[in-house]
């Protein structure tokens, strides 16, 4: 069923793509007083179809792209019989170069405005959660061996500014995409002292042979999340749900590991880390009350637990107004994290073997960013396609 419903999920997002893509050249070639011989949504054979004036209308077989035939051009159809007649005024070869080149340009620009208006929709309809940074009492989590532990971060860590620009927001830098800019560099506050840490421009390559989601993690309160929904479902080894077996609930906050005072979830999570296959007995409040439990870590030193951090967010709304500018920023944003990317790849400083995905991984990703962003993840990842 997750396959059948990422196959479909993928060939929503092409269908949505191409369409306004094609849109754009059948607009731009309408105007100049083209004619447009065919519409196809999809490559190769017909499967159905209509006719409306000069243009056929159709949907082909192989999800893979899409094509407008316009008179006179030579493209995916690979007809040259036109072309080896005289132009007509209806054809594309017959009209002036700079209406040409605004044809061939015209999905482009469909692009652009399809970006735009998914991300300016994102957040008229649904705003914002992002983390405050002025709420990160702990500062930050970094794990040993993780990118951030790389850099030379350390847990407790307060950022500050990002490139000079101070950071309101947490999620902000959350983001790996950050790691394209060039000559990009952290200012953190560490036991009252204000440090500069560089981030060499190759870094890219580092991270994403992490598997990390996020370049930083926000430490918190020792107060909990449980992993409990594979578990309802019937669990398979591999999936961190020994907490919830052993009677962890959502709220309880930790408070004792093995005898050590915990204060914050970063102590919970070191605490764990690198120790498989071990019991701990956890001590944890729970309505005012202490609460004895035996849980070990599975395989992977996990118990299926993560930190409560909904109290870290602030809720940004919108107006429509508000929007338009936030939704272009974003999603030109987008577009140039892109362009930084193929420079990275281009001289050298990210590897195209882990920078740069195909349609089954891309399939993947839609997949995995519906089952946890619902139609909002959706339309986020098809803005950032677009």
């Amino acid at each position: 069923m997750q396959i059948l419903l990422t196959i479909g999920l993928l060939i929503l997002a092409l269908s949505i793509l191409i369409v306004i893509h094609e849109l754009g050249h059948y607009w731009a070639a309408r105007i100049f007083g083209m004619r447009v011989e065919a519409f196809s949504l999809f490559f190769g054979p017909k499967l159905f179809g209509f006719k409306k004036g000069d243009t056929e209308w159709k949907v082909s077989a192989i999800p893979l792209g899409g094509y407008v035939k316009i008179s006179g051009m030579l493209d995916e159809s690979m007809d040259t019989e036109q072309l080896a007649e005289e132009p007509q005024p209806w054809e594309f070869r017959s009209k002036p170069i700079w209406q040409r080149l605004i044809v061939m340009l015209g999905g482009i620009f469909m692009n652009i405005v399809l970006g735009c208006t998914i991300f300016i929709g994102l957040k008229f309809f649904l705003g914002e959660d992002k983390i405050s940074n002025a709420k990160l009492a702990y500062g930050i989590h970094v794990s040993t061996g993780s990118a951030a532990d790389e850099l030379g971060f350390q847990t407790g860590d307060k950022l500050v500014t990002y490139m000079g620009e101070p950071i309101v927001y947490f999620t902000d830098v959350m983001d790996p995409n950050l790691l394209v800019d060039r000559g990009k560099y952290f200012e953190i506050l560490r036991n009252g002292n204000q440090v500069r840490i560089d981030v060499p421009d190759d870094f890219l390559n580092t991270f994403i042979e992490k598997k990390q989601r996020s370049l930083f993690k926000p430490d918190a309160k020792a107060i909990v999340i449980v992993l409990d929904t594979i578990a309802e479902k019937g669990y398979k080894p591999g999936d961190h749900v020994n907490a919830f077996l052993g009677g962890m609930q959502d709220k309880d906050k930790v408070v004792m590991i093995n005898s050590t005072p915990i204060e914050k979830w970063s102590q919970v999570a070191d605490l764990l880390e690198g120790k498989p296959n071990q019991e701990f007995e956890f001590v944890v409040l729970r309505e005012g009350k202490e609460v004895h439990l035996t849980i070990a870590t599975d395989s992977s030193s996990k118990v299926g637990i993560g930190p409560d951090i909904r109290d870290l967010f602030d809720h940004v709304d919108y107006s429509f107004a508000e929007s338009i500018p936030r939704g272009v920023s974003a999603a030109f944003g987008q577009m140039m994290n892109t362009v930084k990317g193929l420079v990275a790849v281009v001289t050298g400083n990210a590897d195209p073997s882990k920078s740069v995905s195909g349609p089954i991984k891309i399939a993947g990703i839609y997949g995995k960013t519906f089952s946890q962003g619902g139609w909002a993840g959706f339309w986020t990842l098809t803005g950032m396609l677009s």
